[in-house]
């Protein structure tokens, strides 16, 4: 099987990275094949070999991908070195797993070209809200909203299976017979669960993103802001982990309105210095604004990842793998009020009364929902009837 993701992806989350090598590697487990996959990083492109075991027993640089020039022509280079992939011996089960965002007409091209060399196509669809995000992206956006626009039908009439993620994203309106709706999932073997941190006069919040728009980390700091203006019973601080294109607003808004003791900007963090920092969290923020981009439901890799760490979080969007009556959540309203941090407050002294050993509850719980060898299994079986 061939893997092949976007020229984007491993530019920017851990969290992405960590999905792309945790779904190869269960494809191998699961095909009982090594799993080659073609990624980007560094500003060049590799062709590497994984195992079940997630080694990687081959990695080779394809070609350099430097500037917008070099990434309009990503798929336009991958089909230049598709012969020297599907010669490759070790290649047997013959389909080409595809993330999608963008769509053009080097990327029809290399499917065409995959077809022809007798591989099923599958294409994932990571955001069903993509169209959104390409209209509130100018220019960029706008440029592949018309690409989009051009080449989307050719491309899904070339696919044999469609995977959308988290649920069934507007484009595949009346292809619901290839389309297959799944959740995103986890590598637990790479997160540790935590003690319940010292909890007494003060809250500690974290947000971990690259962090755009749609975070709606803006609702924390008004609510913040709210809070303070009255006579807080404890102290609250809001740490923001990560990169993104709207940490210059945040930063602006923290400073107008004097929080720059209680909104803390850390900037990346990865490994056992991220470890570390979750050890004194009490709770994780998810995106709270995704109803900007008119998306209502989600499959957020961050809240499953704060499950399976054992940290209660608040979240604005329905997941379908999280019930109603979850205890661990904190959902508050899909819209543009400031979070009430006293309600967040009560939440988790709530919690700690009720389930005092929550982050072993927690964990069982992704355990039993949300690892990705759960995920994967229907995809595979899926996958397994095309051969």
């Amino acid at each position: 099987m061939i893997y092949i993701s976007t020229f984007e992806d491993l530019e920017f989350t851990p969290g992405v990275r960590k999905k792309i090598y945790s779904q190869s590697r269960w494809f191998a487990h699961y095909t009982g094949e090594n799993t080659h996959i073609i990624l980007t990083k560094n500003r060049a492109t590799f062709w590497q070999v994984l195992t079940a075991g997630k080694d990687i027993l081959f990695s080779e640089k394809l070609f350099d991908v430097n500037g917008i020039f070099e990434k309009s022509r990503y798929y336009r280079k991958l089909l230049g070195v598709l012969p020297r992939l599907t010669a490759d011996s070790s290649l047997r089960f013959k389909v080409a797993y595809t993330r999608t965002v963008v769509y053009d007409k080097h990327l029809l091209n290399l499917l065409t070209a995959l077809k022809k060399e007798g591989f099923k196509i599958v294409l994932e669809i990571p955001t069903p809200a993509f169209v959104k995000e390409y209209i509130n992206s100018f220019p960029k956006g706008w440029y592949k909203l018309f690409n989009f626009l051009l080449y989307h039908k050719k491309i899904y009439r070339l696919a044999d299976l469609i995977v959308s993620i988290g649920e069934m994203s507007p484009v595949l309106k009346g292809l619901e017979d290839k389309v297959l709706v799944i959740g995103n999932g986890i590598d637990l073997n790479e997160i540790p669960v935590i003690d319940p941190p010292k909890f007494e006069k003060e809250l500690h919040l974290i947000g971990v993103a690259n962090v755009a728009y749609w975070h709606g980390y803006d609702r924390v700091i008004k609510g913040l802001w709210e809070y303070y203006r009255k006579t807080p019973g404890k102290k609250v601080y809001f740490h923001i982990v990560g990169d993104g294109p709207e940490l210059p607003r945040l930063r602006k808004l923290t400073k107008k309105l004097e929080l720059e003791e209680y909104v803390v900007f850390h900037g990346p963090k990865h490994g056992e210095e991220l470890d570390k920092m979750f050890e004194k969290m009490h709770v994780g923020i998810g995106a709270l604004g995704n109803h900007r981009k008119k998306l209502l439901t989600t499959s957020e890799l961050k809240i499953r990842e704060y499950c399976a760490r054992g940290i209660p979080f608040v979240s604005a969007s329905y997941d379908p793998d999280f019930p109603e009556d979850f205890p661990f959540l904190l959902r508050i309203p899909s819209d543009e009020s400031p979070v009430d941090i006293q309600k967040v407050i009560s939440f988790y002294e709530e919690l700690k009364k009720t389930h005092p050993d929550y982050p072993l509850l927690m964990r069982k719980y992704a355990e039993e929902h949300l690892s990705w060898e759960i995920k994967m299994k229907p995809l595979v079986e899926r996958i397994m009837e095309m051969r």
